[in-house]
């Protein structure tokens, strides 16, 4: 598909520039995702978890991921997190 090779191509043109940049990882991550390449995608959201910690789409991202990888008890601990911020934004109202 040649508007796939395009958008990630992209991508890697950003993360050459900004290798950390939110979203041209979180979107490369969303992609090597769909694509099936789980590991690839794991890489990405590990990366982004680290740098933006309260970031809850990079935890939730990063528990699918761990879920597709047969690793259910690891998912847990972002989902859970995700979950506590969830909860913790509808105190706030």
């Amino acid at each position: 598909n040649n508007e796939l090779t395009h958008a990630i191509e992209s991508l890697k043109k950003g993360l050459a520039q900004n290798p950390t940049h939110l979203y041209c990882r979180f979107n490369h991550g969303v992609l090597m995702f769909k694509l099936g390449l789980l590991h690839e995608a794991k890489a990405d959201f590990l990366m982004l978890s680290a740098i933006y910690p309260k970031e809850p789409m990079v935890h939730f991202n990063l528990g699918l991921i761990y879920f597709q990888l047969g690793d259910y008890e690891k998912s847990c601990e972002p989902l859970e997190f995700v979950t506590k911020m969830s909860l913790g934004a509808l105190n706030q109202f």
